[in-house]
């Protein structure tokens, strides 16, 4: 799959693609007349020459005439929903040779035939010309039937042999409250767009075929969509979520904002074996979250949220300085890091254990238990202001240097605790972290999952 560049890359989701050879008349996909094609489908134009957008319109209509959707081209920032969310989106991604429009969400009806029609001026070359010549900016496709009824296992990615050419298509397609386990598989390649999980759609697992080869890829941020239950690449408000093996980024560049990866509005949820990455706000992490061999890249509380999180082996990577971690848990809430590295890119010097307001958030926890930080970590480890401090749950616990050599954590900020080695024993055991969050056994949840074809 095509690999495009940020920053254009505004809530799309995901391309319907296949091999094609380029030529002085642009290339028009879905292809006309062909059929098979996911109720998801992007509009696709290629040619060999760069393209831009110029002014004009883009109509989809159905086989008696009438308007399903409608875009102005000339008009950048539009309005889409996105999993029963209302967000601002850019309808048109561009790369060198190649543009890809999205269409609005839930115009094209499985079994139906459409026409597409452009304005001439809509697309243009470099010299202002247009590249879409009348006998060739109006075509027709058919979207698939829909898929057998009962199926809870699907794929996403390009062309006819997807059941799905974005995520969000898949999500829409499974009914609220499934009683087993939808099961939506992303193959390889980069699969751009908004991921919106509304409440009700429990049980649901999104599966890479590879950690770095299955790529999910949104970009939103604070300053299109100013809300922190709007910005995330993949937003979950539905229980007993699963994500595993696979890369979720959101492609806002550094200081662009706001503009997480990952929201978690949600209990039981489990992320296995996948990459983050963003800058601020990577993880946002609110009801009860399990994290089990991840990477997660960030820069300014990285990881933040108000629930139970509990990471196991994994990476916490730096991207410049500022700080690891915001806790905003209420009592009994908080976040744990056991076995865990704490990595940064080269020339991070300064990226604190984590940061916190006492008089905004004085329920705040955090445990790091015998996990090895790399240098950039400051010695006084945590940057606490504000506030009594009497409710606060800081603290380590076999603290190391990334070759193992053990840290000296009296230099620490006298306000994080040292653990004992009993409350060490405690705060290791996933299952009674989360026991006052939702009696829970993550770990076993972890190991197995219902399917059915």
């Amino acid at each position: 799959m095509r690999r495009f560049q940020a920053p254009l890359l505004f809530l799309l989701v995901g391309a319907y693609a296949h091999a094609a050879v380029l030529t002085a008349q642009p290339i028009l996909l879905p292809e006309f007349g062909a059929t098979n094609v996911p109720p998801d489908t992007l509009i696709e134009i290629h040619a060999d020459h760069a393209l831009h957008i110029g002014s004009g319109t883009l109509t989809v209509s159905n086989l008696e005439g009438k308007i399903v959707d409608f875009l102005d081209l000339g008009i950048t920032i539009q309005t889409n929903t996105v999993g029963g969310k209302s967000l601002r989106y850019i309808p048109v991604i561009s790369e060198t040779n190649t543009l890809l429009i999205q269409l609005h969400s839930g115009v094209l009806s499985p079994g139906s035939t459409y026409t597409v029609s452009l304005d001439p001026q809509a697309i243009l070359f470099d010299d202002g010309k247009s590249a879409l010549p009348a006998r060739t900016n109006s075509w027709s496709f058919t979207v698939r039937p829909n898929l057998p009824k009962g199926k809870r296992t699907c794929t996403v990615g390009p062309g006819p042999d997807c059941d799905f050419a974005t995520v969000q298509g898949a999500v829409d397609a499974f009914p609220n409250a499934a009683d087993t386990h939808p099961v939506i598989v992303v193959k390889k390649g980069v699969i751009h767009g908004l991921i919106v999980i509304p409440s009700g759609k429990n049980h649901l697992t999104i599966r890479g075929e590879g950690r770095q080869e299955s790529v999910l890829e949104g970009f939103n941020n604070n300053t299109l969509n100013p809300s922190s239950s709007l910005r995330a690449a993949c937003d979950v408000e539905a229980d007993d979520f699963r994500m595993e093996n696979l890369t979720l980024r959101n492609s806002t560049p550094y200081k662009g904002s706001q503009a997480e990866a990952l929201r978690i509005q949600a209990d039981r949820a489990l992320l296995l074996g996948c990459d983050f990455s963003s800058f601020q706000d990577t993880l946002q992490l609110s009801g009860s979250v399990y994290v089990k061999d991840c990477l997660v890249s960030g820069d300014v509380d990285f990881i933040w949220g108000e629930g139970t999180a509990f990471f196991q082996d994994c990476e916490l990577r730096a991207l410049h300085d500022g700080y690891y971690l915001q806790s905003r848990s209420d009592d009994g809430g908080g976040f744990v890091f056991l076995n865990c590295r704490l990595t940064a890119a080269p020339g991070v010097s300064n990226n604190v254990l984590a940061r916190i307001e006492c008089d905004r958030f004085p329920y705040s926890a955090a445990a790091y238990l015998n996990c090895a930080m790399g240098p950039h970590v400051p010695k006084v480890g945590w940057n606490i202001q504000g506030g009594s401090t009497n409710s606060l749950r800081y603290g380590e616990s076999g603290t190391t240097d990334l070759a193992g050599k053990p840290l000296d954590l009296v230099v620490r900020n006298p306000i994080a605790r040292i653990f004992t080695p009993e409350e060490v024993v405690e705060l290791s055991d996933p299952k009674k972290v989360f026991s006052k969050a939702s009696f829970w056994d993550p770990a076993k949840a972890a190991l197995s999952i219902k399917t059915s074809p």
